[in-house]
This record gives structure tokens, sequence and C-alpha cells, in this order.
């Protein structure tokens, strides 16, 4: 897939952020595929995960996230099966949930774990672009509380550019996240931490989608009037203190 040209990154349309979630899945799948067999059990830079764990997690996460979409879109929003009810769990609990899930999927799936990941992808990014703007509003369930449909372009992009950079970071020093995803990378954060971050971030707690995101270090973006120079810079700063995202991602 060719990178849209940066006017195209700049938006932050539900059918744009698709458009960076595809990217990015397809920026790793390639790196996937190229690694010997003995490098998936090498550790991964997520704790006590080795590599196949991640793309076990990846391979679950997209499952998870289309079943429960294509629930949402019919106005179903119960937890997906074995799950707790939104708002029910322990953050300890919903991490030990998921390592759980994780291990599972990769034990299960053995050596087709890459190409079932490919097809859990491919498929949950199909559902997303066939979308309409009635959708992105309707609400979902989530670990922590209901949230709308458009917040799951964003939360999907933190999964695959941070487990990425998971992998990538064990056998390339030097590995980056990508500059492009960075900003939507900040509001899938701000997404996932919920209150009181979302309220200090900028981020309503109701999830107004047309409420703007604060930068990262506390300097309030511009109206949304120049949203498109508001998201350059954060991402220009992110990129710059990527280790703070990082730590936010992580605690």
């Amino acid at each position: 897939m060719n990178q849209p040209a940066k006017e195209e990154w700049e938006m932050d349309t539900p059918a744009h952020l698709v458009k960076v979630l595809q990217w990015e899945a397809e920026r790793l799948m390639p790196y996937l595929s190229t690694l010997l067999p003995d490098a998936w059990s090498r550790p991964s830079a997520c704790d006590l995960w080795e590599v196949r764990d991640v793309v076990g997690h990846l391979t679950w996460m997209a499952e998870r996230f289309r079943g429960t979409v294509s629930r949402a879109v019919r106005g179903d929003v119960s937890p997906p099966a074995g799950s707790p009810s939104g708002g029910t769990s322990t953050p300890a609990g919903h991490r030990a949930f998921i390592a759980r899930q994780a291990m599972a999927r990769r034990e299960s799936l053995g050596d087709q774990l890459l190409p079932t990941f490919r097809a859990q992808m491919d498929q949950f990014i199909m559902l997303l672009e066939q979308l309409g703007p009635q959708d992105w509003e309707k609400l979902s369930y989530s670990a922590r509380r209901l949230v709308p449909l458009w917040s799951y372009p964003y939360l999907t992009i933190q999964e695959i550019a941070l487990h990425a950079w998971d992998i990538r970071s064990r056998f390339d020093p030097a590995a980056r996240l990508s500059v492009e995803s960075l900003p939507a990378l900040v509001q899938g954060i701000v997404l996932q931490l919920g209150p009181p971050w979302d309220a200090a971030f900028g981020q309503d707690a109701d999830l107004n989608r047309g409420q703007p995101v604060r930068g990262v270090g506390g300097h309030s973006g511009e109206e949304s009037g120049n949203r498109s120079s508001r998201r350059g810079r954060m991402a220009r700063r992110a990129a710059a203190d990527s280790g703070r995202i990082f730590t936010l991602s992580r605690t």
C-alpha cells in the first residue's frame, strides 16, 4: 500500500484513520514474514511477552474488535464471550486477562499464527471500511466503558504501532514509531486511559469527537480550524519525546 500524500495524513476523519491503520498493518506484515523461526521466541520489549505472544495478542485483538464492532452496528453493546461487563474489571485483572488470551491464541495457532493474524486484520479493516457516517457514533463495548465506534481506529492504530515497535526494537535498536501515526497514537492513548487523563488532554469524558486534543507536555492545541497544523506540531513533539508516550501507554 502506498503512503498517502502529506495533506491526506493531516485529516482525522474515521475513513482517514482506517487508511492509516491499513498502512501500519501492511508495514508490519512483510517485516514479520522475514523473521527467522527462532526470532519468534525471542523476548519482545513488552514485559514478559515473546515476539510470538505479541502477534498472538494482535491476532486476538483483531478478532475481538471485529466481533465487537459488528455487534455494535446492530445496536448490541454486550461484552464478547468470556469478557467482564464494561467498567467492572480492575486494571490488573484486565492486563492478566489480555495476557492469558494472547498466549492461548499463540499456542492454539502454532505455525498458522502469522497467516491468521494477516487474515483477521484484513477482515477487521474491511469491516471498518464498510461503516457509514451513521455508524461511527454508535456505542460499543469496551473494558472501561461504552465508547463510540470512531474510537476503534484510534485504539487499533495504538495497538499496532506500539506493538510493532515492541518487536522491531528487539532486532533494531534504532527502530522508531512512524511519524504518520503519532497523532492518532496520542489520541488512542488518551481514549484508553479515560478519566481523568482524557479531560487533562482536552478530550471530554463523553468522548465528543469534536473536542480538540491537547499536545504532549500540556501545551494546548489550536482550535479545530487549525487542526492540520496542530496535529503536525503534535506529531513532531511526540516524535521527539516518544519515550513519554510509551510511559503513558504502559502505566
